[in-house]
């Protein structure tokens, strides 16, 4: 891993990369200014490297040919992020290179005019289960949908600082085209689906094996308890729903359709007690649960989360919990050992009491 080392230049690291050609198996070049990249031509010699990470670095087309064209390896991991000088047709060569690759991370590639290039990728890596694409805003629909046909042995996607509107179509088809995908995550994606609620509820329907969903910002204020009537029990772990402002008569019926699930995370959502009142018998495997920016939650609230068996993490609302309701929280949850909360003077005699009862345990932020 070589990560924003300024003073190394392009033959320190051929002569790094010449001095271990025979046993690398992992590469990671990340934000090195001084490297222009014709140095990495001496990675294709390495024939035991299976993972390729560069982030942030100048990489030329011809580079890439050299790499991926002239290679010695099988590579199972790649990532490629902000690849300045790199076109599609640089692409084009690591996609050639990279036909047995399981995991692919492409990102923020400004010098590609012409996005298309995905569809080669998908067509020659036949073989990936987990896909990452930050900051792609030149992809169309079409090459999204020609992606989501091709990836049938997908198991997990993610994606960032793209725009939802341009991908919508191919990205709800996702379920219907990769029968294994257990992970869909769409952080900090711009803009929102058409219809928020009819595209959630289609991938809960669709997605019968997916395990964890992650969608924040998704506004689902429109959502009502008979919003997710006909959903019969999904097996999601992990459900992230932070900011989309879903109320809690709608958010108590999707929890009924989801009662496998060991995280949950509802930042800045508008629930309120009656929610939490539900959750120890809706929710009896949740390990996890944040509630931090939920302004509607009182103490009174928070008492039912004593109620959780098996949860170990909790990010507190902003003003809760009072001294009393933590100590009677961690009294009743055996297993809650890591806590987010707004520490006030107040607060002082359940401190005491908790960091003498846990003293090696408790993990507070």
């Amino acid at each position: 891993q070589l990560r924003d080392l300024d003073m190394v230049n392009d033959q320190h690291i051929q002569a790094l990369i010449e001095s271990v050609s025979k046993t690398l198996e992992e590469f990671q070049l990340e934000g090195v200014s001084n490297v222009e990249g014709d140095c990495l031509v001496a990675l294709s010699k390495c024939a035991k490297l299976s993972s390729l990470e560069l982030v942030s670095v100048y990489v030329s087309d011809q580079v890439l040919k050299e790499i991926f064209v002239n290679k010695t390896f099988v590579l199972s991991s790649l990532v490629l992020q902000s690849i300045y000088k790199a076109t599609e047709q640089g692409m084009l060569y690591a996609a050639q290179g990279s036909l047995r690759a399981r995991s692919l991370c492409l990102g923020s590639l400004d010098y590609v005019s012409d996005i298309s290039f995905i569809t080669g990728f998908m067509t020659s890596c036949m073989e990936i289960e987990t896909i990452e694409l930050y900051g792609l805003y030149k992809l169309t629909s079409d090459s999204f949908a020609t992606l989501a046909r091709n990836l049938t042995r997908l198991r997990s996607f993610k994606a960032g600082n793209m725009r939802l509107a341009t991908i919508e179509a191919g990205l709800l088809d996702l379920p219907r085209w990769c029968p294994h995908l257990r992970v869909l995550h769409l952080p900090g994606c711009h803009g929102s689906f058409s219809d928020p609620l009819a595209a959630v509820v289609k991938i809960l329907r669709e997605a019968a094996n997916l395990k964890e969903l992650y969608l924040p910002t998704c506004d689902l204020s429109r959502a009502t308890e008979s919003s997710f009537e006909g959903l019969g029990p999904c097996q999601l772990e992990v459900l992230n729903m932070d900011n989309s402002r879903i109320t809690s008569p709608a958010l108590i019926a999707l929890l009924k359709t989801v009662p496998q699930l060991r995280t949950l995370s509802l930042k800045d959502c508008p629930v309120t007690d009656a929610c939490l009142a539900d959750m120890p018998a809706t929710q009896p495997f949740l390990e996890c649960l944040s509630l931090e920016y939920c302004r509607q939650i009182t103490d009174a609230g928070l008492m039912h989360v004593g109620g959780l068996s098996r949860l170990h993490t909790l990010r507190c609302p902003p003003s809760v919990p009072s001294g009393p309701v933590l100590v009677s929280v961690m009294a009743r949850a055996p297993c809650l050992r890591r806590l987010t909360i707004n520490l006030d003077t107040h607060m002082q005699p359940a401190w005491i009491y908790i960091l003498e009862k846990y003293p090696e345990t408790l993990i507070v932020h």
